[in-house]
């Protein structure tokens, strides 16, 4: 999708034809090479195919729904910050600061983000987040983001000089990330278990408090308010998240040690 995409974009912009509504109608094509490529190589089959509709109504009234309203949600809370930015600040030049430090950072919580979706089939067996994958994720986020904050503004002054007064930025940003990256586990177990209401319920609360925030910290303290913002709502998210997984491997834990005493009962 992204190789056709991007392929589109160089020919519009080679042939000088390259407008918002081309670049849209690239992104779609490359949307319908992706979608006809998925097609031909998983070769669907419909056999049975009233019985697994009615399964898929089922899951989505009670799975679904609720993860629809929360990726919904949490797409609108996570451009919320940008677009404070843009209502509050009038020079256009931050929010493009704002914007590339911030892309420079989102590698740290995409390491965390690939461990938990590589275990996504495993979670769904496990009654907890093996520690292992805890301590591990812990241990590579923590590296990349003290990476990020000491040869950051290295890179910056380097590279992309016009930039180099955004390096204050990349404390908060790369606290984002390590939240982010430290709450991927959480979430993917969550979601391997069905628990779209408490995901649900996380992206609603983190959503509402970042724009409430957001509404303080912008106006006052410009682009470095929204970075702590950002920070601190991510760091929301995660303690929500565990308080969530806690709970939920208390309850299935009660739920083992009440069937072994009914089996041994018997």
């Amino acid at each position: 999708m992204k190789v056709v995409y991007l392929a589109g974009l160089a020919v519009m912009a080679a042939a000088h034809r390259l407008t918002a509504g081309a670049a849209l109608g690239a992104y779609f094509i490359g949307v319908g090479a992706a979608v006809v490529w998925t097609l031909i190589e998983l070769r669907p089959s419909f056999t049975a195919a009233r019985h697994y509709i009615r399964l898929a109504v089922k899951e989505t009234r009670s799975f679904g729904l609720n993860m629809y309203v929360a990726r919904i949600s949490g797409m609108a809370s996570s451009r919320s910050d940008q677009l404070a930015i843009a209502y509050f600040v009038t020079d256009p030049a931050p929010l493009g600061i704002y914007a590339l430090v911030q892309k420079f950072s989102n590698p740290i919580s995409m390491l965390g983000s690939s461990l938990a979706t590589t275990q996504f089939r495993t979670f769904a067996s496990l009654n907890s987040v093996p520690r292992r994958i805890l301590r591990w994720n812990a241990v590579i986020l923590i590296a990349t983001s003290a990476a990020l904050v000491l040869v950051g503004p290295i890179v910056l002054r380097l590279f992309f000089p016009k930039y180099a007064e955004a390096a204050s930025l990349l404390v908060p940003f790369a606290l984002m990330n390590l939240f982010i990256g430290l709450f991927q586990p959480y979430n993917s177990f969550l979601n391997a278990h069905g628990r779209g209401a408490e995901l649900r319920n996380v992206v609603l609360v983190v959503g509402f408090a970042t724009i409430a925030a957001l509404l303080v910290t912008v106006p006052r303290f410009g682009i470095a308010g929204a970075a702590w913002t950002a920070a601190a709502a991510m760091a929301l998210d995660y303690a929500l998240l565990l308080l969530y997984y806690r709970k939920f491997k208390r309850t299935v834990e009660q739920q083992v040690r009440e069937r072994d005493h009914v089996e041994s009962a018997s």
